[in-house]
């Protein structure tokens, strides 16, 4: 006895309880046994002020008794103070029969409703004050003085995230269905960075429709007939372009209009998101809003307010082995756990595909649209045209040398130089060029029959002021 005298000076809490075998503490807290069993104290230390803890003390052998913790309206754990192994209330019992005999259970903190309802429905001096005090997730009954069990019970759950809980979500899986319902949520899915990464490996131009990619191919017939030649839009409206193709074209297009292009980028992104959103909202109110409507529990409000006869109530204690002892919102995680949800619900909202199904393309390409159009208007008003015809011409020249932007091409007849074409100047239609000659290098513009002198009567050009006329 000494022994147990020592303990109980060493931890904090009010004796409820003290007979023959037992002894029953009211702990004041998880750090109450801190110092005596560090194991098990990390295991409770998650506790609320809310919570009782109660410890079972054997006077005969310490570690054979048992600690009960209990969340209110939530789940009731015991704990082998021993080893720290959960058991539960059959164990208890069989261990310690004095308990059952000699203490009221609600004193040691557990749940009495299912006991308290029988006893409402059938009569007995128990009144839905007493019930509503005994369950938070009761809020409110509507009582039937003539049939007690027609009574209607309202539930309340803290938040979205205590409904889930009940189906065994991971934390991770809860955090985004959280994400989802916020207002306050950020894009789920489609991040910065992937929406620029999908704009510059082209995949983006698949996201145009035909009467964009036809404006697209005006941009490029001013700037680049080159890449406009590869955009391919057939008399049917089919276009006929590949991944590299694509990619080359829309890096033109940042190259020149970043800013448009940001724009474009971001409005997917912003429509993609709001499409995955409602998706993954029908989803997940699909999957579960109205799981314990099989069991008679009606939805008013998703994840949040259900209403319920109090008869089936009990009912639902039936379906629960060995639930005397649980809180109701124990009973409802005992049935849902039969949703069984402990599978990767990220799994699924990935398999979806990074575009959703409902994404809304007529408002996108709308946007798109606008934006191009931007884009067209900045060339024809605000470039500065000295001819447009000539402009045009000399793109077609150029087009029928077969001489594409962008790319090097050696001299035709010296081979110490090289040339690549930038386009042309709308504001003098000289060829912009960049000119190599050894290890001289230079940007220059020439006219056509510059160019053509440039290539086929190079004894014009000074060698050593290369790219210049000798005068």
């Amino acid at each position: 006895m000494s022994e147990i005298n020592d303990f109980l000076n060493e931890v904090y809490g009010d004796i409820i309880y003290n007979g023959k075998t037992i002894a029953v503490i009211k702990l004041n807290g998880p750090h109450s046994i801190r110092n005596v069993n560090p194991e098990l104290y990390r295991k409770l230390r998650g506790s609320s002020s809310y919570d009782t803890i109660i410890m079972v003390l054997s006077k005969q052998f310490i570690d054979y008794s048992v600690v009960i913790k209990s969340e209110p309206g939530k789940k009731t754990s015991l704990f082998n103070y021993g080893n720290g192994v959960k058991i539960n209330f059959d164990d208890l019992f069989n261990r310690f029969p004095e308990v059952k005999k000699k203490i009221s259970i609600p004193d040691l903190g557990f749940p009495n409703l299912k006991s308290l309802i029988y006893r409402f429905c059938n009569n007995d001096y128990v009144s839905t004050d007493m019930i509503l005090q005994e369950e938070p997730l009761i809020t409110k009954i509507v009582e039937n003085k003539n049939n007690k069990g027609k009574s209607l019970v309202y539930l309340k759950f803290d938040n979205n995230e205590d409904y889930w809980h009940l189906f065994g979500y991971k934390d991770y899986d809860i955090n985004f269905m959280s994400s989802i319902f916020s207002s306050y949520s950020s894009s789920i899915i489609n991040s910065s960075d992937y929406t620029n990464s999908e704009w510059s490996e082209g995949y983006f131009l698949y996201t145009f429709n035909i009467e964009n990619l036809k404006k697209i191919k005006k941009i490029l017939s001013y700037i680049n007939p080159d890449l406009n030649e590869t955009l391919i839009i057939d008399a049917n409206g089919r276009y006929d372009f590949d991944d590299i193709e694509a990619k080359k074209i829309l890096k033109f297009l940042y190259d020149n209009f970043s800013r448009k292009c940001d724009d474009i980028v971001d409005k997917w992104a912003e429509l993609n998101d709001e499409a995955h959103t409602n998706e993954y909202e029908e989803l997940i109110e699909k999957e579960n809003s109205d799981y314990f409507e099989q069991y008679g529990i009606i939805k008013e409000t998703s994840f949040y307010k259900y209403y319920v006869p109090m008869q089936t109530i009990l009912k639902l204690f039936d379906e629960v082995p060995n639930s005397d002892y649980m809180s109701l919102y124990e009973v409802l995680s005992e049935l849902g756990d039969k949703l069984d949800k402990s599978e990767d619900f990220m799994e699924e909202v990935y398999s979806n595909g990074l575009q959703a199904q409902h994404f809304d393309d007529k408002t996108y390409n709308i946007y798109c649209g606008k934006k191009l159009d931007e884009i067209i208007d900045e060339i024809e008003d605000e470039w500065d045209f000295a001819n447009k015809d000539e402009y045009f011409k000399i793109l077609s020249y150029l087009k029928k040398l077969n001489y594409q932007t962008d790319v090097k091409y050696p001299h035709p007849t010296k081979k110490d130089r090289t040339f690549r074409i930038f386009g042309v100047n709308p504001s003098t239609n000289k060829i912009k060029l960049f000119l190599t000659m050894g290890n001289e290098k230079a940007n220059q513009e020439f006219s056509v029959d510059e160019f053509n002198n440039y290539l086929y009567h190079p004894e014009l050009f000074d060698s050593i002021k290369f790219g210049k006329k000798k005068i």
